[in-house]
């Protein structure tokens, strides 16, 4: 949620946006978790510390992603990674990272032509971030549309 505050005394001054931190719940050593969650402080430290390095750069890859594009990020999330081809070795550093976008407000340009922009510039915002964040971007409308094929395939 977005809390707004505006200036005492002149109206004519523009109003101020304050957006609230985002704080992650705060769950003990031990807690029960969810089935299939794992409890991170029984890894090895060196998984730890990968998935603390990981953390750190998602953070700041979401923190630069919503600060320049708001209005049509949904969301961010960090995927398993993809399962490989036949001969082909695995890729250790890959962060698999899905992108959200809400393309249902575009009325200057095409859906596509939102779509590639933002890839194309969220892109080049992961590479100067870590070169080994892999991007898949899913736009709301596709979520729409398989939703509906599927409710028709039903009957």
């Amino acid at each position: 949620m977005t809390k707004k505050s505006y200036s005492k005394g002149n109206n004519s001054k523009a109003k101020q946006e304050q957006k609230p931190d985002i704080k992650e719940p705060n769950i003990p050593a031990g807690a029960n978790l969810p089935q299939g969650v794992p409890d991170i402080s029984k890894l090895p430290k060196e998984a730890q510390e990968k998935l603390k390095q990981i953390k750190s750069k998602l953070e700041k890859f979401q923190k630069k992603v919503v600060e320049k594009f708001d209005k049509y990020i949904i969301g961010i999330a960090l995927l398993p990674p993809p399962k490989p081809k036949e001969g082909e070795k695995i890729n250790k550093d890959m962060i698999s990272t899905l992108v959200l976008v809400d393309d249902s407000d575009s009325k200057k340009m095409s859906k596509q032509e939102l779509r590639d922009k933002l890839m194309a510039i969220i892109d080049n915002i992961a590479k100067e971030i870590d070169k080994n964040i892999l991007l898949h971007f899913t736009c709301i409308h596709w979520i729409f549309f398989i939703f509906s094929f599927s409710l028709i395939m039903r009957f």
